[in-house]
């Protein structure tokens, strides 16, 4: 059923935006698998983000599912924050490093300490052009991005080998 269900989410997702590209594969040692899908228009050059979070993924251990709902209310206030953020740029073309440090800003006042907020590199779990965010949230990192017209997405993961969240 949800091969079904995302085999749909994906055909209206390329009628509405015009092209949907489909990434994913490579799993870990303990055998778990990713897929991500990157909503564009048909103009856009694929820019590899699929690639690179899937990357980023499968270098964390899985966070257990308990473990993950204890930190969703954290997640949530992170989130707000963010919100704020990806209204104020949902009528831009093109987000900067000044929208990096109204980030770190905001999330400083919110008492998100240790965040890392920068404009996406090119290595980085994120669509290009991006601000891309890593927090540590408890024992686990919320990792996201906002995109120009308010765009974004965000979930929280594992530390990576070493205990850091990026």
């Amino acid at each position: 059923m949800w091969l079904v269900s995302g085999a749909i989410a994906l055909l209206a997702a390329t009628a509405l935006f015009g092209r949907a590209v489909l990434g994913g594969g490579g799993g870990t040692a303990n055998g778990r698998h990713f897929q991500c899908v990157q909503l564009a228009p048909p103009n856009q050059i694929d820019d590899g983000y699929c690639a690179r979070l899937v990357r980023d993924l499968s270098r964390r251990p899985e966070l257990a599912a308990g473990r993950q709902h204890d930190l969703e209310n954290r997640a949530k206030a992170v989130a707000d924050v963010v919100g704020h953020l990806s209204s104020e740029v949902g009528a831009i073309d093109q987000v900067g490093p000044e929208h990096a440090e109204a980030l770190q800003r905001m999330l400083v006042e919110a008492g998100f300490m240790g965040a890392l907020v920068r404009v996406a590199e090119p290595d980085d779990p994120a669509p290009r052009g991006a601000i891309l965010y890593v927090i540590p949230v408890g024992d686990a990192c919320l990792l996201g991005y906002v995109s120009a017209h308010g765009g974004g997405g965000r979930q929280l993961v594992a530390h990576l080998p070493g205990g850091r969240c990026f």
